[in-house]
């Protein structure tokens, strides 16, 4: 069975990545995190209250 080091594949394309790519991929993993975000907040509406209130204490 062939092993694969993801981490040598992933700092080798890192370096052909185009700016505009690179920037694409940011933008996609910043609305994955909102997203996921949201649908915390959705679950459980009680956190945006504790959050509202945190800095305050």
């Amino acid at each position: 069975m062939k092993q694969v080091n993801y981490a040598k594949e992933s700092k080798d394309s890192a370096k052909t990545k185009s700016p505009l790519k690179i920037i694409l991929d940011y933008i996609f993993n910043s609305f994955t995190i909102a997203e996921m975000e949201v649908r915390k907040l959705r679950h459980d509406p009680t956190e945006l209250l504790t959050r509202a209130v945190q800095p305050v204490l």
